[in-house]
């Protein structure tokens, strides 16, 4: 039980996005690949599993067969970067610090004060990643304990495991149950809450990771700064959100992906690199939306944004082109978003199930 559950969490947060990250080869920064992976892997793990439900496929047989198959193409992919010198990689990463050091030296004979403000606020940052490390591994050891999390999300994931859309959902999105619910299909039981409980730390890793890579790329000190506050403000006015099967946090990390995304993309260096970009972002505020219905914000604000800051006035792509990029986009993402809306409502019509909206 404890290795499968072990694959499951992997499964969840690393092997679906390994492989979908290959079809946006531009590149990426270390920080940028595993926002980007971590956020693949759960949209394609909710679409994945939507899909199985829906011809009555979830099955455990299906699910390890199909991690099988993932990591077999996983492997198959990478076997030339499978074999690699340890003496040579570390060589790599001494050369990469000695270039770090001295720039940071060069920075600080020229502006003192920005410099050591950088570097303290990195140590601050730094410990912020190293505390959210440190609760997510010691979530391994816990079970749901807050009202929503075991009344509702969790109950939900459980209907999910069973191979059946829940129906008593109102009209909240489902990704989280999903993802919950791929723990319960590894380990062949819906009693064992900790590897599904276990992730829940990482969303918020996530938001502090953002802010660290945009202060990191930019050398501010202001993105360092605000990488410690968001740990401060989430701990101090959500602490057991943090590690709950709330979803408040999730949402509000694939929202600022979204505008991470556009950030990162006014550094493209070609139109390639700028439409995959804007691609990633899309998917992340498709991954927002799926996941709680506030992610309707930056789902319509993600496309506005992109116009305005990229597109208008950008020397890599055309207006036009620009435009029928957005409109491909939004299709894609009405096709992943759509089902499950489209499914509650239809439902609430027919008397299937209940409105939340006038309580909530």
């Amino acid at each position: 039980m404890l290795f499968l559950g072990v694959l499951s969490v992997i499964q969840l947060v690393l092997v679906p996005g390994l492989l979908l990250i290959r079809y946006f080869p531009a590149r990426h920064s270390p920080l940028q690949k595993i926002i980007y992976v971590f956020m693949l892997s759960l949209l394609g793990n909710y679409v994945g599993i939507f899909l199985l439900v829906t011809v009555g496929l979830y099955t455990r047989a299906v699910v390890l067969v199909i991690f099988a198959l993932e990591v077999t193409a996983l492997v198959w992919i990478n076997r030339e970067k499978l074999t690699f010198r340890l003496d040579s990689s570390m060589a790599k990463g001494r050369e990469g610090v000695a270039k770090a050091i001295d720039h940071f030296n060069e920075w600080q004979k020229r502006d003192f004060l920005s410099a050591t403000l950088f570097f303290v606020f990195s140590v601050a940052a730094g410990l912020s990643l190293l505390w959210l490390l440190s609760l997510w591994t010691r979530e391994f050891t816990h079970v749901f304990n807050a009202w929503d999390t075991y009344a509702s999300w969790d109950r939900w994931a459980e209907k999910w495991a069973q191979n059946r859309f829940p129906g008593d959902t109102w009209e909240y999105p489902q990704l989280i149950p999903v993802s919950f619910s791929i723990t319960y299909k590894f380990i062949g039981t819906t009693a064992v809450k900790f590897f599904a409980k276990s992730i829940m730390p990482l969303f918020s890793f996530m938001i502090v990771l953002m802010l660290v890579d945009l202060g990191w790329k930019q050398r501010s000190f202001g993105y360092m700064a605000g990488a410690g506050l968001a740990l401060f403000g989430i701990v101090s006015l959500l602490r057991e959100y943090v590690a709950e099967g709330y979803v408040d946090i999730p949402v509000a990390c694939f929202s600022l992906m979204a505008i991470y995304t556009l950030l990162k993309a006014q550094d493209s260096h070609d139109v390639d690199e700028l439409k995959q970009t804007l691609w990633l972002g899309s998917l992340a505020t498709a991954a927002a939306l799926v996941t709680k219905q506030t992610g309707g914000y930056v789902a319509v604000l993600y496309p506005v944004f992109a116009y305005f800051w990229l597109i208008k006035n950008s020397n890599l792509i055309e207006r036009r082109e620009g435009l029928r990029l957005l409109a491909k986009q939004i299709l894609v993402f009405l096709l992943i978003v759509a089902p499950w809306y489209a499914l509650a409502v239809f439902r609430i019509l027919t008397g299937g199930n209940s409105s939340n909206i006038d309580y909530v």
